[in-house]
């Protein structure tokens, strides 16, 4: 199991298990990904469309269950793209929405630490 526990996901090179699976799909040592959705696996269209189309050269689909999606195909790769573009948009919406409301709470003088511990929040 590869787990990027606290990442984005907006981009896969801060991501260092989705990199180790990479690397193991690449030395041979896996031959199936089974993912949750598109969104888990990647949320940057780019890299989506990158890693499927390695991944299916080396003969390694990538199985999305929400999307019921199978990336070995070439037909499948339209409606990949797409769902990326889709999983794009809401990871930066999110992000967006996320600096919003930190600044709101700024103004309102609940300023939130960035360099808490996991599952704490501090106030400023």
């Amino acid at each position: 199991m590869y787990i990027d526990e606290g990442k984005t996901g907006t981009s896969v090179s801060s991501r260092k298990d989705f990199q180790r699976m990479i690397r193991q799909c690449r030395r041979g040592k896996i031959d199936l990904i089974l993912t949750k959705s598109l969104s888990r696996f990647a949320r940057n269209t780019l890299d989506t469309v990158k890693y499927t189309r390695e991944l299916r050269q080396l003969g390694i689909p990538v199985i999305f269950e929400k999307e019921n999606l199978n990336s070995i195909s070439w037909e499948s790769e339209f409606l990949l793209t797409l769902y990326g573009a889709f999983a794009q948009s809401e990871s930066e919406s999110i992000s967006k929405n996320v600096s919003w409301g930190k600044r709101q709470a700024m103004k309102g003088g609940n300023g939130i630490l960035s360099n808490t511990r996991p599952g704490t929040i501090g106030h400023i």
